[in-house]
């Protein structure tokens, strides 16, 4: 009896950690989530768009923000730009 409590108990201790390394794994997916968003949603707002909660673009781009400003043009030219 003795032993079979003992190892109930070191299997509740086992199913702890692997829950909490679990818990720990979901949280740093969900940041790097958050983070990537965060990302887009700053690309977005660059062309004059928004995301919505459900990840839809709105708005139109705004035409003389999607060719770029006139200040980095020049770095286009000498080989620099996209």
């Amino acid at each position: 009896m003795e032993r079979s409590l003992t190892t109930l108990t070191q299997q509740e201790r086992l199913g702890q950690l692997e829950l909490c390394l679990e818990r720990a794994r979901v949280s740093r997916q969900v940041s790097s989530l958050k983070e990537t968003r965060e990302k887009l949603e700053a690309n977005a707002r660059g062309l004059g768009l928004t995301i919505s909660e459900d990840g839809l673009l709105e708005g139109e781009i705004d035409s003389v923000k999607k060719r770029g400003s006139k200040g980095r043009r020049w770095l286009g030219v000498l080989g620099f730009g996209n």
